[in-house]
């Protein structure tokens, strides 16, 4: 059964069976996405994820209380943040604030928290799995965060297969670019703005940008704020794109709940986050 968080009293939340009950955490920051893009793309997407994971989970883990928490508009964000409409935490703050809502759960008596995550920045990400680390190290307790396990595990997604097959270079598609404006338009369409300016193809190497000294990928080019090929996009790609995630994200809960092992994040990039990844 679905209980959302916010509609919910104490005393409905201290009903639950705590070694039954998995709570869902959208969280991804308010940042920038184009001149075509609402701010909260991110945290949109997350939101949705975990909303349509808490519907299918009702009914794959029907023995298990699905708890449902409203969006956290927080992330790190930093590489876009001279653009107005990024809010961007040190990697810090963001790790300090996860570890707070996961203790407020543990020290609750809940043990399986899933956080929804829409939002792959490097610092961003080190700072979650940082804070999972950390909870994890002093409680008994199974969290996870979704993209760590899918991106990170270098998991087959079946959006990367068909923008190929669109005739899309995926190594380009970065930001504000042809999945999300497809997500976009697939979910609140009139938020899509497709003749605020050209929309033509941005290719940007952000890799060989950062060896250059570049930290924001403005200064990389990419000066309307996507990196992509937004014009590309449809509908039809923007539900394949929220349907692979909430898959993954589905995959993952029952993983947790049932104690079984999660897809294993790369050695390369653990060893990445922790040599080059700064969280302050």
């Amino acid at each position: 059964m679905i209980h959302k968080l916010d509609e919910m009293t104490w005393m409905e939340l201290d009903q639950l069976d705590r070694e039954r009950t998995l709570i869902l955490i959208p969280i991804s920051p308010l940042e920038e996405h184009g001149p075509h893009l609402p701010i909260g793309t991110d945290v949109m997407a997350a939101a949705d994820i975990a909303e349509q994971a808490a519907m299918q989970l009702a009914h794959k883990a029907s023995e298990h209380a699905i708890v449902l928490c409203p969006a956290t508009p927080l992330g790190c964000a930093n590489i876009t943040a001279d653009f107005p409409g990024t809010i961007s935490l040190r990697g810090s703050t963001l790790k300090n604030v996860v570890v707070d809502i996961c203790l407020a759960w543990v020290g609750q008596g809940f043990k399986y928290l899933l956080f929804c995550n829409h939002h792959l920045d490097p610092i961003h990400m080190k700072a979650i799995l940082w804070a999972i680390e950390e909870v994890k190290a002093e409680h008994t307790v199974h969290i996870a965060e979704t993209m760590s396990r899918s991106v990170y595990a270098g998991l087959e997604n079946e959006v990367a297969t068909h923008g190929r097959a669109m005739g899309l270079d995926m190594r380009f598609e970065i930001h504000a670019d042809a999945k999300e404006a497809a997500y976009i338009r697939y979910r609140r369409p009139v938020l899509f703005k497709p003749d605020a300016a050209p929309l033509e193809p941005v290719r940007i190497d952000v890799r060989k940008g950062m060896q250059a000294g570049h930290t924001t990928f403005k200064q990389m080019g990419a000066e309307m704020g996507y990196i992509g090929s937004p014009a590309q996009s449809d509908p039809d790609f923007g539900r394949l794109h929220i349907e692979a995630c909430t898959r993954q994200a589905v995959e993952l809960a029952l993983k947790l709940i049932r104690g079984e092992s999660l897809p294993p994040i790369s050695p390369k990039m653990w060893a990445f986050l922790d040599k080059f990844v700064n969280l302050d």
